[in-house]
């Protein structure tokens, strides 16, 4: 006795967007010149009682740290999404995690999308992130950036820290690791 099950299902529900809310916050375009570069956040969803802004909301206006994610290739600021949702709410109020699409990938578009060069891309997330984070008139809060990347967004943000000359020095693997370590034992 022989039996088959053929089970059906749908193709072309296995390629639609996923649902982003769940892990993101807030996505944002941010221009730079001709081009527009998606950048999505998350915030800390859980607040506590005295980290409270001037109008009695939960998260300060001004983060005074930026975890800003960089892509491998062929990749997406998304691929970060499950990350940035579980650090943000382990860090607290006064931390975001930015996921960019770099440069010919996800929704960024730009006037040349095929220069892809190291230095073009580095470029772009120096301006982007100065267009983040720079302080505005009367701002006291300094925002310190953190570059975290995968692959081609690891070789990006190195290149990043050569062009800006970053005042404080780069962490090594294992710092970095002990860092997490501390926020996730806040947590």
């Amino acid at each position: 006795y022989s039996s088959s099950t053929t089970t059906t299902f749908d193709r072309a529900a296995l390629f639609e967007p996923a649902d982003l809310s769940a892990y993101f916050d807030e996505s944002t375009d941010v221009i730079v010149g001709d081009s527009v570069f998606r950048v999505r956040t998350a915030r800390a969803r859980r607040v506590d009682a005295d980290a409270t802004n001037a109008e009695g909301k939960g998260a300060p206006p001004h983060p005074s740290v930026a975890i800003f994610c960089l892509h491998g290739c062929a990749l997406a600021g998304a691929s970060f999404a499950l990350f940035a949702r579980a650090l943000a709410d382990r860090a607290g109020p006064n931390t975001r995690v930015d996921a960019m699409d770099l440069r010919g990938h996800g929704s960024t578009r730009t006037g040349d999308d095929a220069d892809l060069s190291l230095d073009r891309m580095a470029r772009d997330v120096a301006d982007v992130c100065a267009q983040l984070y720079g302080s505005s008139a009367g701002d006291s809060v300094e925002t310190k950036v953190v570059l975290v990347g995968h692959s081609m967004g690891g070789a990006v943000a190195a290149r990043v820290a050569q062009l800006v000359r970053l005042r404080s020095r780069v962490r090594t693997r294992s710092e970095l690791a002990t860092l997490l370590v501390r926020v996730r034992v806040r947590a």
